[in-house]
């Protein structure tokens, strides 16, 4: 009997398992398999994961991802996720190995982790609920480049706009336990801002992915910084033009009249910008977004303020922007919130492995992560277009760590079908 027939025929099973259940019930039981050919590590994290998946298509999920159990071995580019509620909680009844099959039968638990947390006095985290959430945080390399200003001649009183984006967006990210955010302002992904998609930079993207060690890379561009909004306000001649249309002054009866006047003064301004989230290993685009924010106010300075300065901030135009960087930070949480840890392989000797992760990045001697070989001539698009949608991947084997530096990692390769080389993907198999 294939591979394939196996799956399906457990798959089968754990459907009937899900069945036998009365509708609604908090708790079930429901069996995942994997082919054991990449040995029993990785075997098991993929049962688990099957698992997860006959749950999900069983409770009304919607697919943010796939899982493919062949002839070919298990290749994996995410999972389906439940359309509400957390995800399930679960304990292992039982597991082994069956038919050349791992299987793992759990038993999950649908009580709402609010009401878990509140019974324990906590407040639930923010932020998307998945297994690998449960897990300790992991810090995900994420690289900032360059906004582009599509109309400069808005924002004159806002030097230094392009770089500053990145670089608060990275200091924000850092504040976070899960990321490690890194700031790369100067670096430009497209050429011309104006007329540039998002998927242009796949391939700049990839380079500084291999270049700086990063999982995620976040570039974009300023939209809109105009006045939206003005109005008519006494000033004193000779104080300084704060948002004013010069030919907008009030010439008529009485004006200059003890030194004072009447202009027109900016009191709204919009602050837009188009955020884009890559994935750094194949390019692939994760989110395009457009995400704005409208101050009132004081919202042109009498001088310029550079960006990201305490004066700025402290500004009405400055708290809008804000807001809409903490969009942003909570965009990219949101995107790739449930995405596993992954990292490189920059050195192989024989059977030890040297990771480009370390201490810093949240990794302990004992964990163990699958290796995957992407097959880059292999680079998929969407159908009638040149539409880059990612790298096929092969799962290799896993590698258990024995040695954590701040920076560095070097583990042990077990149960390896294909020879494991520098530039092979490492993801972490939280223990569960």
């Amino acid at each position: 009997m294939t591979t394939s027939r196996l799956v399906r025929r457990a798959a089968l099973g754990a459907a009937f398992a899900l069945l036998l259940g009365p509708a609604g019930a908090a708790r079930y039981t429901v069996t995942g398999a994997a082919p054991v050919d990449a040995g029993p590590v990785a075997a098991r994290e993929m049962a688990l994961r099957d698992a997860e998946y006959q749950a999900a298509v069983f409770k009304g999920a919607h697919l943010q991802s796939s899982q493919r159990l062949d002839n070919a071995g298990s290749s994996e580019s995410g999972r389906l996720q439940p359309d509400a509620g957390p995800a399930p909680t679960y304990r292992v009844l039982r597991e082994g190995v069956r038919n050349s099959l791992y299987e793992v039968t759990v038993e999950m638990d649908d009580a709402p982790l609010s009401a878990t947390a509140a019974s324990r006095g906590r407040t639930p985290a923010p932020g998307p609920v998945c297994n690998e959430a449960s897990a300790r945080p992991l810090k995900r390399r994420v690289i900032a480049t360059y906004f582009h200003l599509l109309r400069s001649a808005q924002a004159p009183d806002l030097p230094g706009l392009g770089t500053g984006v990145p670089a608060e967006l990275a200091r924000r990210l850092s504040l976070r336990p899960a990321f490690s955010g890194l700031s790369a302002a100067t670096l430009a992904l497209v050429a011309d801002p104006q007329q540039a998609e998002p998927l242009e930079g796949a391939e700049t993207v990839r380079e500084i992915g291999r270049r700086e060690d990063a999982q995620f890379v976040v570039a974009g561009r300023v939209i809109d910084t105009s006045v939206t909004g003005r109005r008519m306000r006494p000033v004193w001649f000779g104080s300084p033009a704060n948002g004013v249309d010069p030919s907008a002054r009030y010439e008529g009866p009485f004006a200059g009249l003890l030194g004072t006047g009447v202009q027109n003064q900016a009191s709204e301004r919009q602050f837009e910008i188009e955020l884009w989230i890559y994935d750094a290993f194949t390019g692939a685009v994760l989110a395009n977004d457009r995400l704005a924010e409208t101050a009132r106010g004081e919202v042109m300075p009498a001088r310029p303020l550079a960006f990201g300065t305490q004066a700025f901030w402290n500004s009405d135009y400055g708290r809008a922007v804000s807001t809409v960087m903490d969009r942003a930070v909570t965009r990219l949480a949101e995107t790739t919130g449930c995405i596993p840890f992954a990292a490189r392989v920059a050195r192989v000797e024989q059977r030890r492995v040297y990771l480009n992760a370390g201490g810093l990045d949240g990794l302990e001697v004992g964990d163990r992560l699958l290796v995957y070989k992407p097959r880059p001539a292999t680079m998929i698009r969407s159908a009638g277009n040149t539409r880059e949608l990612g790298v096929p991947e092969t799962l290799v084997g896993d590698v258990e760590l024995v040695q954590v530096q701040p920076k560095l990692s070097i583990g042990v390769v077990n149960n390896a079908r294909l020879a494991v080389e520098a530039g092979d993907h490492v993801r972490f198999v939280p223990r569960r």
